[in-house]
């Protein structure tokens, strides 16, 4: 059954070399802040129409967060999504975040190794179009983009923060989904949903023995800290506000 488009805050525009390896972690981590993320195979059901589909998720999202890999000019979908992406652009408050995942910017800039490659290779079959690509990964170039680098768990919560901060620059009438603390362990993301007593975990690698020993101690920890953190802001506020009406002049000695 199809499923109708509706808003999202971020369209995800990938090659599926990185679907399992990184794309769906930055995927499940968006949706564990709460935000609604447009994603091919997760957005596109039986019965649609895959390019209507794509069209309608980038039309009616805030934003479009952009994963270079080595074949993503290989994918003539891709090539589309992105001069789709830089044309919506345009005409809004509409942003974009370039993620480099094994390329570099110059690369996509001036159509380096791959990308010269697989333009090369378009001509063929799509001599028409590839000046409009051309077009699209000169202009993307120009925009600063950041290279996957270290833990990818820690490089995911750094690219949600900043999704967040760019979302609440963009959209300051956008009422954004309530923050949730992020704990990176290795190659583990610790989801902790502060105060209610629950940890939910998002992994990359298999929690078992004493590496699930070691998240949920540390879980543990951290919800401890951060209840005591809350205590000690509750008891400094009270404090301040029961020192403020002492200051009050006395309604009697007024009068």
């Amino acid at each position: 059954m199809a499923k109708e488009t509706s808003f999202c805050h971020v369209f995800l525009s990938f090659r599926g070399e990185t679907r399992n390896k990184f794309t769906c972690f930055l995927y499940e981590a968006l949706r564990a802040q709460g935000f609604v993320v447009f994603m091919d195979k997760t957005d596109i059901c039986v019965g649609d129409e895959v390019d209507l589909r794509i069209k309608e998720g980038i039309r009616n999202s805030m934003s479009a967060i952009i994963i270079f890999s080595q074949n993503y000019a290989y994918s003539t979908w891709c090539l589309d999504e992105l001069v789709l992406i830089l044309e919506h652009r345009k005409n809004s408050k509409y942003f974009i975040i370039p993620i480099l995942y094994e390329v570099e910017i110059r690369d996509i800039k001036y159509q380096l190794g791959n990308y010269g490659l697989a333009l090369k290779k378009h001509r063929a079959r799509h001599n028409d179009k590839v000046e409009k690509w051309r077009e699209a990964l000169v202009e993307v170039g120009k925009i600063l983009g950041d290279h996957v680098e270290g833990l990818q768990s820690t490089f995911i919560q750094n690219t949600v923060e900043l999704f967040r901060e760019k979302l609440a620059v963009k959209f300051p009438e956008c009422c954004l989904p309530t923050p949730k603390l992020m704990a990176p362990f290795g190659s583990v993301v610790v989801w902790l949903i502060i105060p209610a007593e629950k940890c939910v975990v998002q992994k990359s690698a298999p929690l078992k023995g004493a590496l699930l020993k070691s998240v949920v101690r540390k879980s543990a920890l951290l919800i401890s800290a951060a209840r005591k953190s809350a205590l000690r802001t509750s008891v400094a506020r009270k404090s301040a506000l029961l020192g403020h009406k002492n200051a009050l002049p006395n309604r009697k000695t007024l009068s």
